[in-house]
């Protein structure tokens, strides 16, 4: 019945967000409308949206009706992002890979023949047809001049119009006050990162990039594990956009977070106990959680940005501790995947850093680490290595 007559329901709804009929339970009732129909309720939301903004912005001091009505904007978001991702799924390609061939088979071919002689051509041998006259024709050339352009933009569809809407209206809140609503707009981005194309969502993320930064410095862990997965999503999806901003801005910030939680957990009751033991022994706490978004969002900046070889030495000698046979295992997977990654871009680098962690290799005594066991993730990493 709900799903044949939303439109019903939809209008009730948004009558209650007026001014003159304001409720807050009308938030979460269409909270519910937009997760059960999904997109087809979606694409009637423009009005209620606009009801949504008009509201924040006679409102916007009042912490709770803020909360509901960007819980409406950021599942209107989170609808069209599914509903995506079930048309399209996602393509990624690593960016480096193509810079950095693993085979040099091509090259060493190359070397053999450089001073080799091209046979010289037969001037009685028959090369077939050739043209008598400049290539092209009148009408070939008027329909090349009418053709559509192969890079021009095509237009913006409505619903990624409404997303636009959303995220540059949204950005302003990244400094509220309260911290849920912090972290709800750094998700909301993050699922418009999936969603809109670089043309419309890089300049809001471009404006609003110094207050992503300082939400790497909030003082509560689940905002900074939003932001993390927020910069995930660019470097997936916008590699070349992020290549300064991963290596320069937020590298630099994640090493510090690294080494602030290594010493929290020195004195946390939680904490594994044990020779060179890392992380706690929950998966729930905030520094599992903390560490579980810094090593994927590392990984995606390896897959989809560009790499930097003096940073990427940085992230495998700050990374090893994980691969720690007494680290959760889900930390351990985790690095392994991260180091499958750099691997791929420079397997020497992992090889040397890696098998340096198990045994001193001649002056590079300061990379030996024994109180870690690293032998079998070492092993399971290079052997995927060697079977890719």
């Amino acid at each position: 019945m709900l799903l044949s007559n939303f439109d019903y329901g939809l209008d009730a709804v948004s009558r209650r967000l007026s001014r003159r009929w304001l409720d807050l339970d009308a938030t979460s009732v269409l909270v519910i409308l937009i997760r059960l129909v999904g997109r087809d309720v979606v694409q009637r939301a423009g009005d209620v949206v606009e009801e949504c903004f008009d509201r924040l912005d006679e409102y916007h001091g009042y912490e709770v009706l803020v909360k509901g009505l960007m819980s409406v904007l950021a599942e209107v978001v989170e609808a069209i992002a599914a509903d995506r991702d079930a048309q399209a799924p996602l393509q990624t390609g690593d960016a480096a890979d193509k810079s950095h061939p693993r085979s040099m088979q091509g090259f060493l071919e190359w070397f053999t023949h450089r001073n080799d002689s091209n046979p010289s051509l037969d001037p009685d041998e028959d090369v077939g047809p050739v043209p008598q006259e400049a290539w092209g024709s009148p009408q070939q050339e008027e329909a090349d001049a009418t053709a559509p352009d192969p890079i021009e933009t095509p237009p913006s569809t409505p619903t990624e119009l409404l997303v636009q809407q959303i995220i540059s209206r949204s950005l302003y809140f990244l400094t509220h006050d309260s911290r849920l609503i912090r972290a709800r707009i750094l998700t909301l981005l993050a699922s418009a990162a999936t969603v809109l194309p670089a043309a419309l969502i890089l300049p809001s993320i471009h404006h609003a990039w110094p207050f992503v930064l300082n939400r790497l410095a909030d003082p509560e862990p689940f905002v900074v594990s939003a932001a993390a997965t927020l910069i995930e999503n660019l470097a997936i999806h916008f590699g070349d956009f992020m290549y300064g901003r991963i290596w320069d801005d937020v590298w630099p910030r994640f090493l510090y977070i690294l080494r602030k939680l290594e010493m929290a957990d020195s004195s946390n009751a939680l904490s594994r106990r044990g020779p060179g033991a890392v992380g706690t022994e929950s998966a729930y706490t905030h520094s599992h959680r903390l560490y579980r978004s810094l090593l994927r969002t590392m990984t995606a900046a390896i897959q989809g940005v560009q790499v930097k070889d003096d940073a990427v030495w940085d992230v495998i000698v700050a990374h090893r501790r994980f691969l720690h046979s007494e680290a959760h295992e889900e930390l351990q997977s985790c690095a392994r995947e991260l180091y499958v990654r750099i691997g791929k871009k420079n397997e020497d680098a992992v090889w040397f850093a890696l098998t340096a962690t198990q045994d001193p290799l001649g002056g590079w005594t300061h990379l030996h680490e024994p109180q870690w066991n690293v032998t079998l993730n070492t092993e399971l990493v290079l052997q995927n290595l060697r079977n890719t």
